[in-house]
C-alpha cells in the first residue's frame, strides 16, 4: 500500500500535473514521455498508426497505453486538464503511474464519472525504449522490460490496461470488438524497423 506517499513522489505527481497544465490546448493529443525513455525508431509512424486505428474503432477513447510506467500513454487534449486535477487531488494516495491507470480504468467513482463508458485501449506493441536501469523513486534495479516493438502485456502493465493476446489474438488492441481490417505486425517487422 502507498501509505500517504513519500514527499518526492508527491512532488513528482505535482510536477506531472504542472506539465499537463502547460501542455493543455497545444495539440489534439498528449503523450506522456519520461526522461529515461526514447521513442522507438519509426515511432512517429507507429504513433500515427495507433491513433488512427484506435480513433476509427473507438472515436471517444479515453486513453491508449503504448509503453510502461508513466510513459507512452496517449490522451485527447480535452482530457488533459481533468487528469491534471485528478493527480493534484489524489497525490497522497498513489504514485502518478498508478493514478493514471486508476483514472482511465474508472476505478473510483470520480474517475468512472469522467470516463463515462469510454474505452481505454492497450496497444499490443511497446513503442518506447527504456534507456536506464534504475528508477528515480526505487532503490532496486529495474527488471527487464519490453524493448522496441516487443509485446506489452501483464505483468509489465496492469491487467486492466494490458493487451490480452487470448482475448484479441488477431488484433493489436485490447479491447478489440470494434476493430476491423488488417493490422501491421510491428513485432514481426521489429528487425527491419530497428535497422
Amino acid at each position: 500500500m502507498f501509505s500517504g506517499g513519500a514527499p518526492q513522489v508527491r512532488k513528482q505527481t505535482r510536477d506531472v500535473a504542472a506539465v499537463l497544465r502547460v501542455a493543455a490546448g497545444a495539440a489534439d493529443y498528449f503523450v506522456f514521455g519520461e526522461d529515461d525513455m526514447e521513442l522507438c525508431r519509426h515511432g512517429f509512424l507507429a504513433t500515427s498508426y495507433l491513433l488512427n486505428r484506435a480513433t476509427k474503432a473507438y472515436p471517444r477513447w479515453l486513453a491508449i497505453r503504448a509503453s510502461f510506467g508513466m510513459n507512452g500513454i496517449f490522451l485527447h487534449d480535452a482530457d488533459v486538464l481533468p487528469f491534471a486535477g485528478y493527480l493534484e487531488a489524489h497525490q497522497a494516495r498513489r504514485p502518478p503511474d498508478h493514478l493514471v491507470v486508476e483514472w482511465y480504468a474508472g476505478e473510483t467513482d470520480e474517475s468512472k464519472r469522467h470516463k463515462a463508458g469510454r474505452a481505454h485501449l492497450g496497444f499490443k506493441w511497446n513503442i518506447f525504449d527504456h534507456l536506464g536501469h534504475k528508477s528515480t523513486l526505487r532503490a532496486e534495479a529495474a527488471k527487464r522490460m519490453p524493448r522496441c516493438y516487443e509485446m506489452l502485456t501483464s505483468p509489465v502493465v496492469f491487467p486492466v490496461e494490458a493487451y490480452h493476446p487470448r482475448r484479441c489474438p488477431a488484433q493489436d488492441f485490447t479491447p478489440c470488438a470494434n476493430l476491423e481490417g488488417p493490422i501491421l505486425d510491428w513485432g514481426a517487422m521489429r528487425g527491419a524497423l530497428l535497422r
